[in-house]
Parts: structure tokens; sequence; C-alpha cells
């Protein structure tokens, strides 16, 4: 596992504005099926009362994945005292006609953020480097790193925060018609990182470092080879190390295989 095998878990994921949809998904889930401040006094509710509540949540759940079109999804909450209800809604394969279970495993997406973000605040607090460090410290010597937007005034804690002036690689419409070009000359095409930089290099920033904001997989690429960069692993074998494993996340793991077991394929 190396930086080239590992862009799908830190770059696969959705827009800002696709997730303000899905937290609002999640919102009107929780509201509709009473998960209410009161209704999670685990306390106050026996296991009649509990099954009764995840009736109601499962009937949230179906109704926003019909509200919203989406094939399939999952749902879960935990109560204070530890019971998890979790719920299954749609089609986790239309073409095989297989329904989707609680426990169907789900590409993480942009997700994988959060986990990259924990990994490096971890490394800061271990002293093994400071969010406020220059990029350029780590990544200077790539050929490409000079030709990125803001380059010497990029930081780990820019990057992090969207706040480098770095646009996405998906903005720039050469980013779909490279990709639909070399998909179909090898199905089995995944651009490295190094193709995905150079679509946001040699292009004016957005703004000046710190001074707007701009969600961006590409900052989450830099993060992740400076993370491979300073310990000298591949980055998820230091996820796996910090958080993974201490956590007993178990059903969590790389996407660095074209087949992954038991993955909700669509």
């Amino acid at each position: 596992m190396n930086a080239r095998t590992t862009q799908r878990a830190f770059s696969s994921g959705a827009s800002s504005r696709s997730w303000r949809r899905i937290l609002l998904v999640c919102w009107l889930i929780s509201t509709a099926a009473g998960l209410s401040a009161p209704a999670l006094r685990a306390a106050d509710l026996n296991d009649r009362e509990f099954a009764a509540l995840l009736a109601n949540f499962q009937t949230a759940v179906d109704a926003e994945r019909v509200r919203y079109r989406i094939p399939g999804m999952t749902a879960a909450f935990v109560l204070p005292d530890g019971r998890m209800g979790k719920v299954a809604s749609g089609s986790a394969d239309d073409e095989r006609h297989l329904a989707m279970t609680p426990d169907s495993r789900m590409l993480s997406g942009s997700i994988g953020k959060t986990m990259t973000s924990a990994v490096a605040v971890r490394l800061a607090e271990q002293g093994v480097w400071l969010l406020d460090d220059k990029l350029s410290k780590y990544l200077g010597h790539n050929a490409w790193f000079a030709k990125l937007p803001n380059a010497e005034h990029l930081t780990v804690k820019l990057l992090l925060q969207h706040r480098s002036g770095l646009e996405n690689y998906y903005d720039n419409p050469r980013f779909l018609e490279d990709l639909k070009q070399k998909s179909a000359e090898d199905p089995s095409y995944a651009p490295t990182f190094e193709t995905l930089i150079n679509f946001v290099s040699d292009r004016p920033p957005l703004f000046p470092p710190g001074h707007g904001f701009k969600y961006t997989d590409v900052g989450y690429l830099l993060v992740g080879l400076a993370i491979e960069q300073i310990t000298g692993r591949p980055y998820y074998e230091t996820a796996q190390n910090l958080f993974l494993d201490p956590l007993g996340l178990v059903l969590t793991s790389p996407s660095n295989v074209r087949r992954l077991p038991g993955l909700t394929q669509g």
C-alpha cells in the first residue's frame, strides 16, 4: 500500500452541497423517528418502547430513502446505555435484487477525511510534527510541488481546514475528459496522486492562504502524502495502528483492491 494505491479512500467523497443534503436527511430521520432528547433517556425506555422507537426509526428511514430517491441506505442510533438500533432500507444491488441489510458494507467516501484529520492530530500530539508546519518541509522535494497554488505558504492545518486556496481536481473540466478517455481504454484505470494534483497545478489560487474556504480533496491527498513521508510508512498502516486496531473497527479496511468482501455495489 503506497500513495499511488490509496487515492480512493482519500479522494472519493461528496461535495459540500452533498454533505449538507446528507446531514439534512440524518436530521429528518432523527426527528421523524422521535429521537429527541426525551426519547434518548435510556432509563425511560423499556424493551417494548425501544422496539417502538426502532420501528419508528425504520419508518423514517424508509420515507427519507423514497423522498430523496436513494436506492438503498442504512442508519443507526446508540442510546446512552449502549443499546443500538440499526436498520436498512432499499436495495444493495438492483441487478441481482439484493436487499440492503444493516450490516452491508459501503465505501466510506469523505469520511476518510475525518480519519486523516485524526491521524494528523495524533501525530502532532506525539510530537512527530506540528500542524503549523509548512507542507514544503515534507513534500517540497517533489518536482510538482512548486506548481501548486500558494505552494510556499501551505501548512498542514490550512489543508485540513480547506483554507489553502486550492481548488478541487474535479472542478477542472479536463479531469472528467481525461477520466472518460482513459477509463474507456482501460476499465481498471485509476489516476495516481500526481495525476490528480496536476489538475490543480499551474493555476491561480482561489484566495490567499487562510483567507477563504473551499472544500477540496486535493488538500487531503497532500496531507496523506506528507504523513507517509514523515512516518516512512503507508498511510493505511499508520491509521490502522493509531485507530482502527485500538478501536476494534474490524469492518473498516483499505479501498486498495478492486474487490472488497461484502461491499455494496449499488
